[in-house]
C-alpha cells in the first residue's frame, strides 16, 4: 500500500476517532453539565428548604420566647398587683380599722363621735377601694397582650384567675362597706363569715396560680 494511502486512511481513522471522541466528549460534557445543573438546582432547592426550615424554627423560637416573656410578665405583674394591694391594706386599712374600733368604743354613747368615727373609716375604705380598682384595671391592661397569643387552655386559666380576682375585689369592697356596721352592732358572726369567705377566695386564687 502506498504511503499516501496509508496517510489518507490514517487521517480518516484519526478524524473518525477524533469525531467519535469529540462527539462522546461533548455528549458526556453535556451530560455532566446537565448533571451539574441538576446538582445546582437540588442544592438551591435544599438551601431554600433549609432556609425556610431555619426561618420556621426562628419564627417558632421567637413565638416561644415571646409567649414565655408574656407569661413571666403576667405572673410578675399578678404578684406585684397582689403585693401592692397587701401593702396598701397593711399600711392604710389596718390602721384605719384600729382607729375606727378605738374611736367608736371610746365614743360610748356620744353619737356625734360615733358618726365621726364611722365617716372617717368609710372615707378611708372608699379611697383604698378606688385605688384597688384602678390597680386592677391597670393590671388587666398591661397583661392584655398575653391574651392575644395564649392558647385556649391558657386563655381559660387566665380568664378564671381574672374572674376570681374581680370577685375577690368586689366582695372585699362590699364587706368593707359593711364592716363598721358589723363592728358597731357587735355582729361577730358576720365578721367571721366575711373573714372565712375572703380566705377561701384567696386560697383559690393561690391554687390557680400554681
Amino acid at each position: 500500500m502506498e504511503f499516501e494511502s496509508i496517510i489518507q486512511i490514517s487521517a480518516y481513522l484519526f478524524v473518525g476517532y477524533l469525531g467519535g471522541f469529540l462527539t462522546s466528549y461533548f455528549k458526556e460534557k453535556g451530560k455532566n453539565q446537565a448533571l451539574l445543573s441538576d446538582v445546582k438546582k437540588l442544592t438551591e432547592e435544599k438551601e431554600k428548604v433549609t432556609a425556610a426550615y431555619q426561618l420556621d424554627i426562628a419564627k417558632r423560637k421567637y413565638q416561644y420566647e415571646t409567649k414565655k416573656e408574656q407569661f413571666l410578665k403576667y405572673y410578675h405583674l399578678l404578684d406585684e398587683y397582689n403585693g401592692l394591694n397587701n401593702k396598701k391594706f397593711q399600711e392604710h386599712m389596718m390602721p384605719a380599722i384600729s382607729k375606727f374600733h378605738k374611736d367608736y368604743i371610746e365614743a360610748g354613747s356620744d353619737q356625734r363621735k360615733k358618726i365621726h368615727a364611722s365617716t372617717y373609716f368609710a372615707n378611708v375604705t372608699q379611697t383604698l377601694m378606688n385605688e384597688y380598682y384602678s390597680d386592677y384595671t391597670k393590671f388587666k391592661h398591661e397583661t392584655s397582650a398575653l391574651r392575644l397569643i395564649a392558647g385556649a387552655k391558657v386563655l381559660s386559666i387566665l380568664t378564671d384567675i381574672d374572674y376570681h380576682s374581680k370577685i375577690s375585689l368586689d366582695k372585699s369592697t362590699a364587706y368593707m362597706k359593711q364592716f363598721s356596721t358589723y363592728v358597731a352592732s357587735g355582729n361577730t358572726d358576720k365578721l367571721n363569715e366575711m373573714k372565712i369567705d375572703l380566705q377561701v377566695l384567696g386560697d383559690l386564687l393561690l391554687k390557680k396560680k400554681e
